[in-house]
């Protein structure tokens, strides 16, 4: 049995666990994650979040066993010396006696070759014994200072290598979060950010900034959602449909439930029960219209366009368009939740009776073409996404 297993630990650090055929290891640290995931996309599988891999995990574990196992051949590192206590495997017995023959020539070299014959041959007249020991007293000094001298010296080199790893460990984490979160999402469709819904919303474009800064999300991304939605207008569409309010929140769906949203403000989850009269208040509308789409991302591995859609489709519906797509095209759907660049997906929103087929597309054409569009994930990284709309002339006049 073979499964790779990516997951947050207590510390909200990335861990992969390795399977391989029930023998478990554990995988942590900038370096070694970066080349597993390096493998992994090898075979398709974008990892930026929790998940499980089957498919071709015997080969991505075998692939990174044998990088593993070849690297660890270099990493012994000794910045001290061995003591009696310290155990050395077996592969490094040729170190332990280089180490050992370095040793007895530093004694050599300090103590003096006669001296050293003088103790071993054994003379001890009370002259030999007193001079011997005036020697012995003196070689001690000197041991003591060249030993704080090797101490200091130490000490030195190995403030150089913290330094050195601590810069490695930033600039592989840098390199790390980037490789997962820069992607460009390219669509086509006519551009509306100058259309009046999107100048309507933004009339309350500071209580969409104090949701969005709450809940890790993209300020210009919500009030496009609102001008989608509403055509930015909240009072004129209270009391008349299925959905409530500027971000419409659908009453038969959410009236009654609790939902709850990460506050990266207070650092604490928060909880809000959705009423028909909390609804029609402006400003808590945003509020659960944010909640709601704070959950989308939380769900969908911080895919920014599959939680679009899935804020018009809901839960049920954007796992029969994943699903059947995963069975079209062969793609596994962790693919399709791991890879917002990935967009097969896109193509079997048609099938369902239900919802804004293009809606993402929708929310998308009132935000400028290359614009970035950031969100923080649960450990509060950013994590970010460029729309590029590929349409030719699509400014309207």
């Amino acid at each position: 049995m073979h499964y790779i297993d990516f997951y947050y630990n207590k510390d909200n650090k990335l861990v992969a666990k390795i399977n391989n055929n029930n023998k478990y290891k554990k995988v942590t640290g900038y370096r070694n994650l970066k080349k597993l995931i390096k493998i992994c996309k090898k075979y398709g599988y974008d990892v930026d979040n929790e998940g499980i891999i089957e498919k071709y995990s015997y080969n991505i574990i075998n692939d990174y066993e044998q990088w593993y196992n070849s690297k660890k051949k270099y990493d012994l590192e000794v910045t001290g010396n061995i003591k009696p206590n310290m155990k050395l495997n077996r592969k490094n017995i040729a170190l332990r006696k280089r180490l050992t023959a370095t040793g007895i020539a530093v004694i050599i070299a300090v103590c003096g070759a006669s001296a050293l014959q003088k103790q071993i041959s054994g003379q001890n007249s009370p002259t030999t014994q007193y001079e011997t020991q005036t020697t012995n007293n003196k070689e001690t000094n000197e041991l003591n200072t060249t030993e704080k001298q090797t101490n200091k010296e130490h000490k030195e080199t190995k403030r150089i290598h913290n330094e050195k790893k601590n810069k490695l460990n930033t600039d592989n984490k840098k390199e790390l979060n980037d490789m997962l979160s820069n992607k460009t999402f390219h669509f086509s469709y006519e551009d509306r950010t100058n259309n009046s819904n999107m100048e309507n919303a933004k009339k309350y474009e500071h209580k969409f900034k104090k949701y969005a800064k709450k809940y890790g999300l993209d300020k210009n991304l919500l009030m496009a959602i609102a001008a989608q939605e509403s055509a930015g207008d909240h009072y004129n569409n209270l009391n008349n449909g299925p959905a409530e309010g500027i971000m419409q929140i659908e009453k038969a769906v959410h009236i009654g439930e609790t939902i709850s949203a990460y506050n990266y403000e207070t650092k604490q989850n928060e909880s809000v029960t959705v009423s028909r009269y909390n609804l029609q208040d402006l400003d808590t509308n945003i509020r659960i219209g944010a909640m709601i789409l704070r959950q989308c991302i939380d769900n969908t591995n911080c895919n920014i366009p599959l939680a679009v859609q899935k804020y018009n489709f809901g839960p049920g519906n954007i796992n029969k368009v994943l699903n059947t797509c995963s069975q079209s095209e062969n793609i596994p759907v962790e693919t399709l939740e791991n890879d917002s660049t990935n967009t097969a997906w896109l193509n079997y929103r048609a099938f369902l009776n239900t919802g804004d087929k293009e809606y993402v597309e929708h929310v998308f054409s009132y935000l400028d073409d290359k614009s970035n569009i950031k969100v923080l994930d649960k450990d509060g990284n950013e994590v970010s996404i460029t729309i590029n709309n590929d349409k030719e002339n699509s400014k309207q006049m």
